[in-house]
């Protein structure tokens, strides 16, 4: 039922507050009477009394008004979306000798940066952060030159300063390879595997739960005097890989071996030329793209395939 002219809720609040007018009154009628009776009473000043009246009008009316007014209460503001989480940054220690730290890699200059420099880039273009660490810094072509590239060192140089390095420098990933310059001198061939496994066993105690990725050494530019041994020498470094991902560690193989650089593709005997580090990174990149460094559920971007389409043109 509804006022001619007047909203119904404007009709209620009117009759509210009529209704309170009168309680109000009412009120003050019997406050004079009471005062009336005895004038000695009347004289006496009366304390003061709260007046729960405006109170009680207050919350009769309070509502009301808010809907003659038309106003509503404002929306909670929507929660912010939760933050992505941040990538995490993938700390990598190339681990070796010479072939780590680049010789013969670059046009002008004989030490840059190897295999280390394109392996970044593909890494990056993947989507990972990626810091390489190490105490050695050489190349001045790659945007992160650290490593443990040691020109000349043995399985065993390296295998006495590993526990430092890794504690230092606390990598997620280690790319070994040596073995190279045991091969070089001859140094007891029979037994190099068993070295390198002690290193990789190092490595592992250093720092638990760090990836480490160990490399057979590339074959030597043909025809070599070292190709037998350098072909012993895999085989030994398979089986001590082997061996360890039996374990449970986490280790695992990859084949330089099956390289086969062409003969254009090396500096000297030993070492490779830009164009056959970028097969060196290539490679590594591979086994990287099928471990579980990666963590996105997708193939990583293959990218340029310098084994099956080479591009390179060698320095002369």
């Amino acid at each position: 039922m509804t006022t001619r002219g007047w909203s119904f809720g404007r009709a209620l609040f009117v009759g509210v507050l009529l209704i309170s007018v009168i309680l109000v009154a009412c009120g003050v009628v019997a406050v004079s009477a009471g005062s009336s009776g005895n004038s000695a009473e009347a004289a006496r000043p009366v304390p003061a009394r709260p007046d729960h009246t405006v109170g009680v009008l207050a919350s009769i009316t309070g509502p009301f008004a808010k809907l003659r007014d038309g106003k509503r209460p404002r929306p909670k503001p929507k929660p912010a979306p939760p933050r992505k989480p941040t990538a995490k940054v993938v700390r990598i220690m190339p681990l070796g000798d010479s072939l780590t730290k680049g010789y013969g890699d670059g046009y002008s200059t004989a030490w840059t940066v190897g295999y280390r420099a394109d392996l970044y880039n593909r890494l990056t273009a993947a989507g990972l952060k990626v810091d390489f660490v190490g105490s050695q810094r050489s190349g001045t072509t790659t945007p992160d030159p650290d490593h443990e590239g040691h020109s000349g060192w043995q399985i065993d140089q390296l295998s006495r300063n590993a526990t430092r390095w890794v504690k230092r420098y606390q990598p997620d990933v280690v790319l070994l390879m040596a073995g190279t310059n045991d091969i070089n001198h001859k140094t007891d061939l029979a037994h190099a595997p068993a070295r390198l496994g002690l290193l990789i066993d190092r490595v592992l105690a250093a720092k638990p739960g760090v990836m480490v990725m160990v490399a057979t050494i590339p074959a030597r530019r043909p025809p070599s005097k070292r190709a037998a041994e350098t072909a012993a020498f895999n085989r030994g470094v398979i089986a001590q890989v082997a061996a360890r991902w039996r374990a449970g560690k986490p280790v695992s193989l990859v084949p330089m071996y099956v390289l086969h650089p062409a003969a254009d593709e090396y500096r000297d005997a030993v070492h490779l030329n830009h164009c056959g580090y970028l097969k060196l990174s290539f490679v590594w990149y591979l086994y990287l793209r099928r471990s579980a460094l990666n963590t996105i559920r997708r193939p990583w971007p293959l990218g340029a395939d310098p084994l099956r389409h080479p591009t390179c043109v060698p320095p002369r």
